[in-house]
């Protein structure tokens, strides 16, 4: 498997600013929108639920997490966020290369004596807060995603693409893994507010 398309981008932050840092979690909760920060793993977990919602919807199995898959996708959000790049490849290595640089080398073999090898991926970009309102002096959120509505947000704009719903419905897909890194969002400093932008990766794998 190696189709790898292009995500449709959310519009791009208003900071306009990199390389970012991924984002730090020590500050006090009074410190995010909502209160609470954004919970990485807990995203990957509903990331992969609504995953396998849209592909039992389809009639398709589901997908088995592989933690092995996950580590790739986890280590390409973060090199994003480190790259200020918003990329497949980085460095010149696609999710193929990665794969295989991590000792992931399986093959899935087909009834014709031929086989596939390597990942495909989808990548999104997309911000906790999604819409700001201005009273008087003061900068308010307006509209933010918990650890579960982010989630379904990525998989619905995923859904929205015709070459990532394509790897998400991939009938010979068996495994994925998922991949969060959240990097600090400045504009929201003038809120005296922690934004946070989720960078997310899916792999896909063939293998059994």
């Amino acid at each position: 498997m190696s189709d790898v398309e292009l995500v449709a981008r959310y519009p791009t932050d208003a900071a306009g600013q990199a390389p970012y840092a991924e984002i730090s979690q020590a500050y006090g909760e009074k410190s995010y929108a909502g209160g609470q920060p954004l919970r990485p793993s807990r995203i990957e977990n509903w990331i992969l639920y609504y995953t396998n919602v849209e592909r039992e919807a389809a009639s398709l199995r589901p997908l088995t997490h592989d933690p092995a898959i996950s580590t790739i996708a986890r280590k390409h959000s973060q090199n994003m966020i480190r790259s200020g790049l918003f990329e497949h490849e980085i460095n010149g290595k696609d999710p193929t290369d990665r794969a295989l640089e991590a000792g992931y080398n399986c093959r899935a073999y087909h009834g014709d004596g031929s086989y596939s090898f390597g990942l495909s991926e989808n990548i999104y970009e997309y911000p906790k807060i999604t819409n700001w309102s201005q009273m008087s002096t003061e900068i308010v959120p307006t509209s933010f995603h918990s650890d579960q509505t982010m989630a379904l947000a990525l998989v619905r704009g995923w859904m929205n693409s015709p070459g990532h719903r394509r790897n998400i419905l991939d009938t010979s897909a068996r495994r994925i893994g998922i991949g969060v890194a959240i990097r600090e969002h400045r504009i929201a400093r003038s809120a005296g507010l922690r934004q946070e932008t989720v960078f997310a990766t899916q792999n896909f794998s063939s293998c059994q």
